[in-house]
């Protein structure tokens, strides 16, 4: 099973609690034959490895490279592309 977490705020400096909660969410999805994604905002870039950011051309084209905000193209990131 795969799981997409979609969330503007996510380590490694959450503005407020939820960043925290998805992390733990994360956590423990993982290696249970879940595989958890967390699409985020460009400030997580590189934090682990199912981290969704602005860091190759194709997350450049869905997402936004402003440190704060997550969408380029969030119709085309729902479709999977």
């Amino acid at each position: 099973m795969e799981i997409l977490q979609i969330t503007s705020d996510y380590l490694p400096n959450p503005l407020w609690g939820m960043g925290w909660h998805v992390f733990q969410i994360v956590e423990r999805l993982n290696g249970k034959n879940i595989t958890t994604r967390v699409a985020t905002a460009s400030k997580s870039n590189g934090y682990h490895k199912n981290i969704i950011t602005t860091d190759s051309s194709d997350d450049r084209e869905l997402l936004s490279p402003n440190q704060y905000e997550i969408f380029h193209d969030f119709n085309r990131l729902n479709r999977g592309a």
